[in-house]
């Protein structure tokens, strides 16, 4: 809890220096995204502004849980301005926050409250990121909490991450098989808990989120 304040602290001082402005325009084609689906329904697959992309011709959406979980801001009265734009990106930079302070606190990291805030400002990339509508901000937290299910031996943590990483942002499911067999490598090497079978049971649970989030794009 006090490590993802810290990181929600660090978001807040940002976004007030940066103020009246917005970190990333991408942040906006994301809204309106999501505000085809306040307004069609989530089903809609008719991108109006998409017609000379793959996006327009197959009807599907790359970050489609990204912008279903942008739909409450988006929209409606709240009009297409950077104010529902700027809120959105706070919290889900906040949501990703707490995903790397659960990890830090499940492996003990040393310091553990204060990696979340390390995580935003160890790269000038990452912080522009995280102050914007983007997938990466919950993705990159999710392969982290992907790997720590893997090493622990979580099948429950590795389905739902995977399928999480799928569902919000399906291009980077190479990420997804890699933190897989990173893990299966690392765990043979240091001689982990996870043998063989639960290395098994961990790539079909893996690979069965990843086509999960696909299909329900």
């Amino acid at each position: 809890m006090l490590g993802t304040l810290l990181a929600g602290l660090v978001l807040l001082v940002f976004h007030a220096l940066l103020f009246p402005r917005v970190s990333d325009p991408d942040a906006f084609y994301h809204w309106g995204h999501a505000a085809v689906y306040r307004e069609a329904g989530p089903l809609a697959a008719d991108f109006p502004w998409t017609a000379v992309s793959i996006i327009g011709e197959v009807g599907a959406d790359l970050w489609y849980g990204l912008h279903l979980l942008v739909l409450p801001f988006a929209g409606g009265e709240l009009g297409p301005s950077a104010t529902p734009t700027r809120v959105a990106a706070l919290l889900l930079a906040v949501g990703g926050m707490a995903v790397v302070a659960r990890v830090a606190t499940a492996h003990r990291w040393v310091a553990a409250p204060l990696w979340p805030a390390l995580f935003l400002m160890a790269v000038p990339n990452v912080l522009f990121r995280y102050l914007s509508i983007r997938p990466e901000v919950l993705s990159i937290p999710l392969a982290l909490l992907l790997m720590s299910g893997w090493v622990r031996g979580r099948v429950a943590v590795v389905a739902l991450a995977a399928f999480g990483m799928a569902w919000i942002h399906l291009s980077m499911f190479w990420l997804i098989v890699g933190v897989g067999v990173a893990g299966a490598i690392g765990s043979a090497a240091a001689e982990r808990r996870v043998d063989a079978g639960q290395a098994a049971r961990l790539a079909g649970v893996l690979l069965g989120g990843l086509a999960t989030g696909a299909l329900l794009r």
